[in-house]
């Protein structure tokens, strides 16, 4: 069965990090870590309900 990201709409969201951040040289963890904080902030509720 193929994966049906509709019926999991946070697969939208880890799409969209993912996108930010796959292929991208981060100096070590914590910046990785900070990168996906200020995702995690630009998150509208709106976007996670």
């Amino acid at each position: 069965m193929p994966p049906s990201p509709e019926l999991n709409p946070v697969e939208k969201i880890w799409q969209w990090m993912k996108d930010k951040t796959a292929m991208k040289f981060f100096e070590d963890i914590g910046g990785l870590q900070d990168k996906i904080t200020q995702m995690v902030n630009q998150l509208e509720l709106n976007s996670i309900k």
